[in-house]
């Protein structure tokens, strides 16, 4: 009877410790899965957070691209404007050109009527 006993102490006794084992060794495995699952998150939020600089680089670039093309646009249209401004002035030269010579043939040539009024009369 005290063997037996013994023998059934002995068994709750090997399977305690085999439960045990198992609870730590499936305590060992989820910590391992909770340290891959923290190293997959780093990982994914370090990634994310390279995508973002890369985006704001890529986005910085095309905004200094923008400015340096609206600054040659803003020359390329001053120097339209100052060509049209010459243009202007050439042409008003001309006109003021033209304008003083057709005031000086017209005082060069007298017209009829001041031709007429110093006719004399032969008798």
């Amino acid at each position: 009877m005290q063997q037996q006993q013994l023998q059934k102490q002995q068994q709750l006794s090997n399977s305690s410790s085999n439960n045990s084992t198992s609870s730590n060794s499936s305590s060992s495995s989820s910590n391992s899965n909770s340290n891959n699952s923290s190293s997959s998150i780093i990982a994914t939020t370090t990634s994310a957070a390279t995508a973002a600089a890369a985006a704001t680089a890529a986005a910085a670039a095309a905004a200094a691209t923008a400015a340096a093309a609206a600054t040659a646009a803003a020359a390329a249209s001053a120097a339209t404007a100052a060509s049209a401004a010459t243009a202007a002035a050439a042409a008003a030269a001309a006109a003021a050109a033209a304008a003083a010579a057709v005031s000086y043939v017209n005082g060069a040539i007298p017209s009829l009527s001041a031709l007429g009024s110093n006719k004399q009369t032969i008798a």
